[in-house]
């Protein structure tokens, strides 16, 4: 249970990091870009 608590904390921080870099460069809060995030994570 707690590798998979783990991992569930790591996806929420790369989303986070991945929103924050977007919202950064565009200056506009996106979500699109969620789906491809989670795709490329659980590679």
């Amino acid at each position: 249970m707690f590798v998979e608590n783990e991992r569930r904390a790591e996806l929420l921080c790369f989303l986070v990091v991945t929103a924050a870099a977007s919202h950064s460069l565009t200056s506009e809060w996106r979500v699109d870009h969620v789906v491809e995030s989670c795709r490329l994570w659980l590679r």
